[in-house]
């Protein structure tokens, strides 16, 4: 297979076309989505978005899905939990999918790999099989910088969390295809409840309170 693939269709048409071996463009009456799949995660993202008459919808809407299983809200627990107690800095965190973890299940853990954060920035080692890297902003609002966008070129969830001098800090939350975003995924997509750290997750340029308390 190619490394990209290409579908014209949709839920009405004859579907043409075949998918790449990484990622798959889409052409449907919507615009152009693309999508990717992992043993942990599949996901789509809007790649260009208008009507293109005489195709059909789109198979599925933006976002992803965990084959897996939901992320434990313990692991959010400890990775907030660290980052409010240091919110000078930024951080970084990362779930990461373990295929050779038999227990717990989902096969997923939480890894703090080697970093340095100064209020503006923080720089750390790479690591294999992130479903979802999150890092702080420190006390300011949680946004995602040019220099994220230049980083996240993978396929991953991704969380940054600002205002941790807050009781209850604020977060926004994508999906990341290879270069293309799926923002304000919904965080029931991706955690189980409950956990006990409460944040105001930022949706559709709102403040949107979800309930982790």
């Amino acid at each position: 297979k190619p490394i990209a693939g290409y579908i014209t269709g949709g839920d009405r048409n004859l579907v043409m076309g075949s998918e790449g071996e990484c990622y798959t463009y889409y052409t449907h009456a919507e615009g152009v989505s693309v999508r990717a799949a992992l043993p942990y995660l599949v996901g789509w993202a809007p790649v260009a978005q208008g009507p293109i008459r005489g195709l059909g919808k789109p198979f599925v809407k933006h976002g992803a899905i965990l084959p897996l299983g939901l992320v434990p809200g313990m692991y959010w627990d400890e990775i907030l939990g660290r980052f409010k107690i240091r919110p000078d800095v930024e951080q970084y965190a990362c779930i990461q999918y373990r295929p050779l973890q038999a227990i717990p299940r989902p096969p997923y853990g939480v890894v703090w790999p080697a970093q340095t954060g100064t209020a503006g920035r923080v720089e750390y080692e790479r690591v294999s099989n992130v479903l979802v890297d999150v890092h702080s902003h420190g006390k300011m609002a949680p946004f995602f910088s040019g220099t994220d966008n230049a980083d996240d070129l993978g396929f991953r969830v991704s969380i940054v969390v600002g205002n941790l001098d807050l009781d209850v800090p604020m977060a926004r939350i994508r999906l990341g295809v290879y270069g293309y975003y799926a923002d304000f995924l919904p965080w029931e997509d991706i955690f189980a409840q409950p956990t006990a750290h409460a944040v105001d997750i930022i949706l559709a340029e709102k403040e949107v309170r979800f309930i982790l308390q």
